[in-house]
């Protein structure tokens, strides 16, 4: 088989499914095909060996198979129920919906035309931990990327039967599809569960 076909033939067979956001497909677990879209560097640490290629927004690498159906506003509803585990042991709070720009009048929505400032104060996943020098450009990143039809990785929780641990990966990708004005529209999103001796 040439490259090409190869290529070709990898996407096709590859688990990702349409959203009823426009444009939006979303890969899911890390079966060959998902893996092919992520780059191996063995010299990274735990949990960085695997990294999403430009035409990936979002790791998938830690994945099962596991999929619920939820809204941007849902998964940081279920995330306030518990908390969002950090690093450092503390935990942070999704801000309320309504106490984020998006949830203001037009007119207070107005006010706030720098692009950074305006993602900032629309983000739920306020006071969260961006990579160095990134700040809101990470999310107006990933915007770009979601209306050059890039392929989004599922955004995870982590249960502990139906309550979340408060371990999450993809809010920064949630939080671009409810300044897109999608925060109410269902993608699939992972479920990774705990488990004995986890």
């Amino acid at each position: 088989m040439s490259d090409a076909f190869q290529q070709a033939w990898s996407l096709v067979k590859m688990p990702i499914v349409d959203t009823k956001v426009p444009g939006l497909r979303v890969a899911y677990g890390f079966d060959e095909p998902v893996r092919d879209l992520h780059e191996y560097n063995k010299n990274a640490g735990y949990g960085k060996k695997w990294k999403a290629k430009p035409e990936l927004i979002g790791a998938t690498n830690f994945q099962s198979d596991e999929m619920e159906e939820m809204s941007a506003n849902e998964y940081f509803d279920r995330l306030a129920e518990v908390g969002i585990n950090t690093f450092t042991g503390k935990k942070k709070f999704p801000v309320p919906h309504e106490n984020t720009l998006l949830g203001q009048s037009q007119k207070v929505q107005d006010q706030f035309t720098d692009s950074k400032h305006r993602t900032l104060e629309s983000m739920r996943h306020q006071n969260m931990k961006f990579p160095p020098a990134e700040g809101s450009r990470m999310v107006d990143r990933i915007i770009e990327g979601i209306k050059e039809g890039k392929i989004m990785g599922s955004p995870e929780i982590d249960m502990a039967g139906d309550t979340p641990t408060g371990y999450q990966e993809g809010g920064h990708r949630m939080d671009a599809l409810r300044i897109m004005g999608y925060g109410d529209i269902s993608i699939p999103v992972a479920i990774t569960r705990q488990t004995e001796g986890r």
